[in-house]
């Protein structure tokens, strides 16, 4: 079948404090996302709801790997981690 979202999100916990994901976006020109800090806003609610708990400590599996600290506040979530750049900026205007 063909994706008709925007992307796809999987995600699993096998800690209260802790879970995983991976990210596709084909739909975006994006197979995989290596590390999304955009989708945490909705991941740290819902393990916020599942878990009792604030603070995770998120990896994401995809092949080049990234890991986050997200903390999930009562009007905002907070995502920390480390950049890592892995191609460089080009716009194509045509």
């Amino acid at each position: 079948g063909t994706l008709k979202k925007r992307g796809l999100v999987i995600t699993a916990s096998d800690a209260a404090d802790k879970y995983v994901l991976r990210f596709f976006a084909p739909q975006s020109g994006i197979p995989e996302d290596p590390c999304t800090g955009s989708a945490q806003s909705v991941l740290a609610d819902l393990w916020k709801r599942k878990n009792k708990r604030t603070e995770f400590d998120v990896v994401q599996l995809s092949d080049s790997g990234g890991a986050m600290r997200v903390i999930c506040g009562a009007k905002y979530v907070r995502v920390r981690g480390r950049v890592r750049r892995i191609g460089r900026p080009e716009v194509s205007v045509k």
